[in-house]
C-alpha cells in the first residue's frame, strides 16, 4: 500500500502552528491498518500507531513538553513496576474507598462499613462480589474485533483524513514512553501505561495501535479464549481503566464477554 511519510516537524492543523516530534503518515479510516502492517514490516525498529485526525493529533503533540521525562527513563520506571503488586494495591484502595462511602451513608449503607473493611487486606478477591460491579454473563455481546479510533464517535464513519506517528521504538510496549500518555485524572501515569502494555504484549501479544487525548487501543495476537481467564484480565482492565466499566460496559461481566476472543483491547479516561 503506497504512503507518504512526512518529517519530524511537520506542522498540522488549520493555523500550521503545532508540529510533530515523530515523522507522520497521513491516512484515512480505511486504509490506516493496512499501512500500519506495511510498515510494522517493513521497519521493525519503529512503532507505528494512530493518533486520530488533526484535532486528536494536535492535543497529543501539545502535551509533549520536552520538560517531561525522557522515554529512556520511563522505560526504565517501568522496569521497576511490579505490575501483580500494582493491581493488588488498586484493589485494596478501591474496596477502602468503596468502604469508606458506605459509611458515610445513612443504615443500612453504613452497615457496610466492618464488613468491607475486614476484606481489604487478606480476603480481598472475596470482596469482589459486592463492592465491585459484577453482573450476569451477557448472551447478546459479540467480541471486541474494531479499532474504534478509526471512525468518528459521532458519525461512525471511517475519517477521511488522520494520522500515524512513527515511534522510535523497536519493542511496541514502548510506545506509551514515546508518547508520555497518562498521569492525569485516574488514568496511570506512562511508567505504568508502559509496564501493563509489556505485560500485555508478553502474555497476549497486544500491540498499542490507536492514542489519541483519552483513548487508548491495542490489537491482540493471542485473544483470550477461555471465560475464566476472560473475567481475570476483565477485573484486571477494570482496576487499569475504571471508565470502561463504571461510563461503560455497566459489570465487569459484560466487559469479560466483550473481551472472550476479542482482537481489538480499548481503553478510555474521562
Amino acid at each position: 500500500m503506497a504512503f507518504t511519510i512526512l518529517p519530524a516537524g511537520t506542522a498540522i492543523g488549520q493555523e500550521g502552528v503545532t508540529v510533530s516530534p515523530w515523522p507522520l503518515v497521513q491516512a484515512s479510516g480505511e486504509t490506516a491498518l493496512g499501512i500500519i502492517a506495511d510498515i510494522r514490516k517493513a521497519d521493525p525498529a519503529v512503532t507505528p500507531i494512530i493518533v486520530g485526525p488533526a484535532q486528536e493529533a494536535l492535543a497529543l503533540f501539545q502535551s509533549h513538553g520536552p520538560a517531561e521525562e525522557s522515554p529512556a527513563e520511563i522505560i526504565a520506571g517501568a522496569a521497576a513496576i511490579d505490575c501483580g503488586a500494582w493491581l493488588r494495591q488498586r484493589e485494596t484502595e478501591h474496596i477502602e474507598n468503596m468502604a469508606l462511602a458506605a459509611a458515610t451513608k445513612p443504615a443500612p449503607a453504613a452497615g457496610l462499613w466492618a464488613k468491607l473493611r475486614g476484606r481489604t487486606t487478606a480476603s480481598a478477591a472475596t470482596a469482589r462480589s459486592s463492592v465491585f460491579p459484577r453482573g450476569p454473563w451477557p448472551h447478546d455481546v459479540e467480541a471486541n474485533t474494531d479499532v474504534l479510533s478509526l471512525r468518528d464517535v459521532l458519525t461512525r464513519k471511517p475519517y477521511t483524513d488522520l494520522y500515524i506517528a512513527l515511534l522510535p521504538a523497536s519493542e511496541p510496549w514502548h510506545a506509551g514512553a514515546h508518547t508520555k500518555f497518562g498521569g492525569w485524572n485516574e488514568c496511570p501515569e506512562p511508567e505504568v501505561q508502559v509496564a501493563f502494555a509489556r505485560r500485555w504484549f508478553e502474555r497476549h501479544g497486544a500491540v498499542p495501535v490507536a492514542t489519541s487525548g483519552d483513548v487508548l487501543e491495542f490489537t491482540v495476537a493471542r485473544p483470550i479464549s477461555d471465560r475464566e481467564a476472560a473475567l481475570e484480565m476483565a477485573m484486571e482492565q477494570y482496576l487499569f481503566c475504571e471508565d470502561i466499566v463504571e461510563q461503560g460496559t455497566g459489570t465487569v461481566d459484560v466487559l469479560a464477554a466483550y473481551l472472550l476472543n476479542a482482537t481489538v483491547w480499548y481503553f478510555w479516561w474521562d
